[in-house]
């Protein structure tokens, strides 16, 4: 349930207040107390974004509930993106897509998104995916829909091999394997574009 953040710092500025409407109209006052320097830094950050405060908020506390709290359960690791540009170049093609299908062949991504989503289905799959490309930095997704034909969009700057990776563990192994569902995709220097239907 998506809710909507108000922001309103008390007189002391280790204080704030929160209030979270939810779509029924309903509102939960919360009050969390800052150090000065968090207080300054959420300012500061909020005027750089040209956001305000409350707005700030609720995209952190979205990225908690939506990804934060299952990666950091499943060990999962950032890196700058020119760190792993300068990997992908140096990394032989054909044993980086050999150690992508043997990471998909295994339940890995199985338990990752039962324990996420608590169940497996295409709804789950494409949220997998938008929240990968959302909040790891590792694409652009869009994804149309007409009828039961779907058609995933994914633009990148990480170059051929960053596409074929995606490709082998999003088209064929969560969208083909995982769901059962036949895949076609076209690959490019920097984008996959997966095509698949329902039955």
């Amino acid at each position: 349930m998506m809710n909507t953040l108000f922001y309103k710092p008390y007189i002391s500025p280790q204080c704030t207040t929160i209030w979270m409407r939810s779509k029924e109209n309903k509102s939960v006052l919360k009050t969390i107390r800052l150090t000065n320097e968090l207080e300054h830094i959420l300012q500061m950050d909020a005027k750089s974004k040209k956001i305000n405060v409350g707005t700030l908020l609720s995209s952190i506390l979205s990225k908690y509930a939506e990804w934060d709290r299952f990666t950091e359960k499943y060990g999962f690791v950032s890196m700058p993106r020119e760190f792993l540009k300068l990997i992908l170049t140096i990394v032989d093609i054909d044993k980086l897509k050999d150690a992508v299908s043997d990471y998909y062949g295994t339940a890995g991504p199985r338990e990752f998104l039962t324990f996420r989503s608590k169940r497996i289905n295409k709804e789950t799959v494409l949220e997998h995916i938008s929240s990968v490309c959302k909040y790891a930095g590792s694409a652009e997704f869009d994804v149309g829909t007409h009828a039961k034909d779907h058609i995933i969009t994914i633009h990148h700057d990480l170059g051929r091999k960053w596409s074929e990776i995606l490709a082998l563990g999003w088209a064929d192994g969560l969208i083909k394997n995982t769901l059962g569902l036949p895949t076609h995709y076209e690959i490019t220097n920097n984008s996959l574009v997966i095509r698949f239907s329902e039955d």
